[in-house]
């Protein structure tokens, strides 16, 4: 695990997150107990199809804040992807909280692509971390 996600992970152990996680998380979906395949499946297919075909052309060069398109802020425009997937993310899980580290997460992690300090696929396998959280500790807090 990276250390930007234990940090996340103790962040939320030391407010209590944790502790008050089977109270915040309803059943997402109809994913059940038994496995936590389904809730990656949801999760990934929406981390597909808001880094892809609802980003698009727009959202992708005006988010980058090495090179904004002029007149656009670069951080609205990478605030607005970020959202998107916070959306996503509370649509599948229905906790508030993941969404909001996502938003954090997701503007950070593009911020640190677009400024060349991570690379693509560095930047990929931060976003699909997430995602696999988000699922265990959904599970995890079923049971």
């Amino acid at each position: 695990m990276s250390g930007g996600l234990l940090m996340l992970f103790g962040a939320c152990r030391a407010s209590g997150l944790l502790a008050e996680m089977p109270r915040l998380v309803q059943a997402p979906l109809s994913v059940g107990k038994e496995s936590i395949l389904p809730m990656l499946l949801l999760l990934f297919a929406g981390h597909a199809l808001c880094d892809y075909p609802l980003q698009g052309p727009f959202l992708s060069e005006a988010k980058n804040q090495v090179k904004p398109i002029l007149g656009i802020p670069w951080y609205q425009a990478l605030g607005a992807h970020a959202l998107i997937h916070a959306g996503m993310v509370y649509l599948i899980t229905g906790v508030y909280t993941f969404a909001v580290c996502e938003f954090a997460i997701h503007f950070w992690t593009d911020y640190a692509k677009s400024a060349k300090r991570i690379t693509f696929n560095q930047d990929q396998a931060i976003h699909y971390g997430c995602k696999v959280a988000w699922a265990i500790l959904c599970l995890w807090s079923m049971q």
